[in-house]
Formats: C-alpha cells, sequence, structure tokens
C-alpha cells in the first residue's frame, strides 16, 4: 500500500512538473506553422528534431521517476569499460565542442576487463553528469574516469566511475538539494537551468537500484566532481568488439506487417515509414 502511495506522490509531481516546466511542445506546434512560409526547410527541419528530442527526454524523465523499476528493468549484462566511455565521449563530443569544452578520459587498472552490470543504468547516469557539466559548469574540460577497486564485504569487485570538471563549482546551498527531483540548474547567472531537473535524481536512483552509490565531491582546485561505487562482477567473456559486427539489411522482397495501433495518427505515422522499406501494412485498429 505505502508502494502504490509513493507512486501516486511522484505521479502528481510529475503532473505538476509537466505545467510547470518550459517544454517544447508548444514550440513544435510553431514550427509545424512555419513549415508552409519557411524557405529554410533544413533549419526548420533542425529545430524540430531539437525540440522533439528535448521532449522526448523529459517525457523519459519524468516516465522512469514514477516507477523506476517496472519502466526499466534491470538487466545485467557483460561489458567493457574502456568501451563504454568511448561511447559516451563519442555521442557527446559534439555537444561539448559546441560550449568550446573538451572530453578526457582516465582510464585506469581494470578499464579493458569485461564485467557484469546494468550497463543501460550505467550510460544513462554517466551521460547524464557529463550532460550536466557541459550544460552548467561553465569550464573547459569534463573528465570520465575508471577505477577497478577491490572486492566489499560480499566479496564482489567495485566498479568506480568518476565525472569532474575545472569549472565554476556549486555553493554549499547547492550542493544539500543536489540530488532533489524536480531541482534545475542554480543560482548563478552563467549555468543553463533546462531539462526536467531530474537527471541527478534519476542517476542516484539508478545507482542504489543496483546496490551502489552515487555522491558529489570536491576536486583539487576548483569544478564540479561526482563518484560512483557499483558492485559489478567480472567475467572472462570476449570483448563485445571482439566479434563480427552484424549487418542489418533492407529487406529484399516485400513483405507484410500487421500493426496494432488505437492511436489513428501513429498508425497513419508507422504505416507510412513501414511503407518506405517495401512493407504492406495491414492496421488493426483494436
Amino acid at each position: 500500500l505505502q508502494h502504490c502511495v509513493d507512486v501516486k506522490m511522484r505521479g502528481n509531481q510529475v503532473i505538476e512538473r509537466l505545467y510547470a516546466t518550459q517544454m517544447p511542445a508548444p514550440f513544435m506546434s510553431i514550427l509545424i506553422d512555419d513549415v508552409a512560409d519557411s524557405e529554410d526547410r533544413v533549419h526548420l527541419q533542425r529545430q524540430m528534431r531539437e525540440a522533439a528530442d528535448q521532449l522526448l527526454s523529459v517525457l523519459g524523465d519524468m516516465r522512469q521517476t514514477v516507477n523506476p523499476e517496472k519502466n526499466l528493468p534491470i538487466r545485467r549484462v557483460p561489458y567493457v569499460p574502456s568501451d563504454l566511455a568511448e561511447s559516451i565521449r563519442n555521442a557527446m563530443d559534439l555537444t561539448a565542442s559546441q560550449g568550446n569544452i573538451r572530453i578526457d578520459l582516465s582510464l585506469g587498472a581494470g578499464a579493458n576487463q569485461t564485467r557484469i552490470g546494468d550497463v543501460v543504468r550505467v550510460r544513462q547516469s554517466l551521460t547524464n553528469l557529463v550532460r550536466n557539466a557541459i550544460l552548467h559548469s561553465g569550464g573547459s574540460v569534463v573528465r570520465i574516469a575508471f577505477n577497478a577497486l577491490p572486492a566489499g564485504a560480499d566479496g564482489i569487485p567495485v566498479t568506480e566511475w568518476r565525472v569532474e570538471d575545472d569549472g565554476i563549482g556549486l555553493e554549499p546551498r547547492e550542493v544539500e538539494r543536489l540530488f532533489e527531483p524536480f531541482v534545475r540548474g542554480g543560482s548563478d547567472a552563467r549555468k543553463k537551468a533546462d531539462g526536467s531537473g531530474l537527471g541527478l535524481y534519476i542517476a542516484r536512483t539508478a545507482m542504489m537500484t543496483l546496490g551502489g552509490t552515487l555522491e558529489h565531491y570536491q576536486p583539487e582546485g576548483k569544478g564540479t566532481g561526482f563518484v560512483i561505487h557499483l558492485p559489478e562482477a567480472l567475467t572472462t567473456t570476449p570483448r563485445a568488439t571482439d566479434a563480427a559486427p552484424r549487418a542489418i539489411a533492407m529487406p529484399d522482397r516485400d513483405w507484410t506487417v500487421v500493426l496494432a495501433e488505437d492511436n489513428q495518427l501513429v498508425a497513419e505515422i508507422t504505416r507510412a515509414r513501414l511503407e518506405r522499406i517495401r512493407a504492406t501494412v495491414r492496421v488493426a485498429g483494436d
């Protein structure tokens, strides 16, 4: 019963936040109205994509906040920390370069050894931390660090991730509320207060769900740092990158799809996309 009450309270917070936050849905409506009169379709399309990505990101954060274990079940798989770190740097490099920020990797012992972990949650948490540093730190460098620590009392090795920047840092009163839901940015005018305000809350919740921790710390000199500790077993499974990549080919013949969708707009859009790849689509409305 208490769990149901907690979920309902988080749901009410989400609904309130949907109205309070600056979500891009109204701007998408404006951009759609501008399509007919715009001469720069490429620029308009890019703006619409950015607005859609922002909206999906906020809604994804909201959905996971209401019931994280149900919306994202725990699934532990083999992964290689060095590969994950490189992947996150590549994914965030364009955003970082636009702000004249460099992303560095500091990979300690064990970074190339396969571990067993919930790589989806680990990636999400590290990406949130890197994105926050890029948007809010006001610095020039963001560092992703990995270290393999000795096993804990349960005999399971401990994974340590650190994300730190050389920016303006945080005031003590900001640190106190850092992991509360719907806290966005800070009082410093140089920081962008965008997004849902749920990134750090979701990241810490994710690490706690996996039996780990996420804490803030003050790096030497200046800036902001976050450290993750996770119990993750080791494995001798070959690196995923050693296997031959599997190609995803377009269908070499016509094919038939039965699409069960009760939303007419979603059905029309999905049908059109499937027909581009030579599908004959039959829609079931219920």
